[in-house]
């Protein structure tokens, strides 16, 4: 079944088992493995890894809002790009694998300064400096906690990872799925 030239993916809900050997031979092949994250497996991320030399790490379960990256932008495409508070179980990857992070809590540099920092005895440049070190330290952790992840290997191979259940899932892991653009879906 998986040597079949029509079949676009193949989704996995355990790391292992029987036929796991075909598996990593359809990724080498160029075929794309999709793995839900969902059931809280949280020594998944790490056996992937080390199946299919990534560089993937269990993060966190935890719930944010979420928004598109500009990678999962290219691959999604623009028509959804958030999904509302979830939980979910969340990964650090490469940048280059990332799909779907948690939203920032502040829109902007200014309005971080404005809830947080604005008000103590500082000078106006000093709350800037303080509030862009602040800023770039929420981002940077935040982008540690990627929920929707994907990998391409040099030999064409990828490998997804889905580690919420709720809100635009659906439309996400049909896009994921079938290559195609969520703009382009019902």
């Amino acid at each position: 079944m998986l040597e079949n030239p029509k079949l676009l993916s193949v989704i996995i809900e355990t790391v292992g088992g029987r036929h796991w050997d075909h598996i990593l031979n359809y990724f080498k092949n160029g075929g794309l493995v999709v793995y839900f994250g969902i059931i809280g497996e949280y020594a998944a991320p790490k056996k992937l890894s080390d199946s299919f030399a990534l560089d993937w790490t269990f993060s966190a379960y935890t719930r944010h809002e979420y928004e598109l990256t500009s990678v999962g932008k290219e691959i999604l495409g623009e028509a959804l790009t958030t999904v509302e508070y979830s939980k979910a179980n969340l990964l650090k990857v490469p940048e280059s694998d990332r799909i779907l992070v948690p939203k920032h809590p502040y829109d902007s540099l200014e309005d971080l300064v404005r809830d947080e920092i604005d008000g103590r005895q500082k000078d106006d440049d000093e709350v800037m400096d303080e509030g862009r070190v602040q800023y770039a330290a929420m981002r940077e952790e935040l982008n540690k906690q990627a929920l929707l992840v994907m990998h391409e290997a040099d030999h064409g191979g990828r490998i997804a990872y889905l580690g919420f259940v709720n809100g635009n899932i659906p439309k996400f892991v049909k896009a994921i799925c079938m290559g195609a653009r969520t703009s382009s879906m019902s």
